[in-house]
C-alpha cells in the first residue's frame, strides 16, 4: 500500500480534511446501499451484528481507510464514535458547528511541526449517495482545526457563515477524512435524492487506550 502523497498531506494540513474519490466499488457501493433500503428507523444506531448490515460494518476497516489512518493516526488506533448516519431533511434547523479552536483535550489535538505530524482523532465520513453542491447537510469550515480563537457564536448557531463555511461536494463511494478538531455541523438537506452520509470516529491509542 503506498504512502500519502505530498499533496494529500498538503490539503489535509491546510484544510484540515481530505477526500478520496471513489474508494468504494461499484459492488461495495450497491450492497451499503441495499442495506441501508433495509434499515427500520429505530436502527440507530446501527445494528451492527445483524447479517444485512455486513456492507456496512464492513466500512469500519476498509483497507483504504486503514491505510490512511496508520499513516494520520499512527499505527494503533481504535474505533472511538461507532459509526452512524449523518441526517438531516429540509425541515431540520442548522445544528450548531462542534470544534475549531485551540485544543485543550490532547486526545483531539492536532498539531504538525517540523515534519512531524500529532493528529490524535479523525473522523471518516463515506458517502453513499452524491451530495451535490449547495445540497446542504454536512459542513465545515476548512482550516478551522488550526485556529487558535474561539469562534463568534453566530457561526457556531448558524446565524451568521461570515463567508467561511464550506459544504463538500461528494460523489457516492467517496471518503472524506476529519481532523477531530475540523468545526463542522449539518445544515438543512435540500438534495434531490437521500442523504447518506455514514460517519465513524477514531482515535490513536497513545492519547486515549482502547476500552
Amino acid at each position: 500500500m503506498g504512502e500519502m502523497t505530498h499533496e494529500e498531506n498538503y490539503q489535509l494540513d491546510v484544510a484540515g480534511y481530505l477526500i478520496l474519490p471513489g474508494v468504494l466499488s461499484s459492488a461495495e457501493l450497491a450492497a451499503c446501499n441495499a442495506a441501508l433500503d433495509r434499515l427500520q428507523p429505530e436502527d440507530e444506531p446501527l445494528r451492527w451484528s445483524e447479517p444485512t448490515h455486513t456492507p456496512l460494518s464492513a466500512l469500519r476497516h476498509h483497507p483504504v481507510l486503514t491505510r490512511y489512518l496508520e499513516q494520520i493516526c499512527g499505527a494503533g488506533f481504535h474505533i472511538d464514535v461507532s459509526p452512524h448516519l449523518l441526517r438531516s431533511t429540509e425541515a431540520t434547523a442548522a445544528t450548531p458547528l462542534q470544534g475549531g479552536g485551540e485544543w485543550v483535550d490532547w486526545s483531539r489535538a492536532y498539531l504538525q511541526h517540523q515534519g512531524m505530524r500529532f493528529c490524535q482523532a479523525v473522523t471518516a465520513v463515506w458517502a453513499l449517495a452524491d451530495a451535490e453542491e449547495e445540497d446542504g447537510g454536512l459542513v465545515v469550515v476548512p482550516a478551522s482545526h488550526n485556529s487558535t480563537l474561539a469562534a463568534p457564536e453566530d457561526l457556531r448557531t448558524g446565524a451568521d457563515d461570515m463567508g467561511v463555511v464550506a459544504q463538500p461536494v461528494l460523489n457516492a463511494g467517496d471518503l472524506m477524512l476529519c481532523a477531530e478538531l475540523l468545526m463542522r455541523g449539518l445544515r438543512p438537506w435540500t438534495g434531490s435524492g437521500p442523504q447518506r452520509l455514514l460517519a465513524c470516529g477514531y482515535v490513536s491509542d497513545r492519547a486515549r487506550p482502547s476500552a
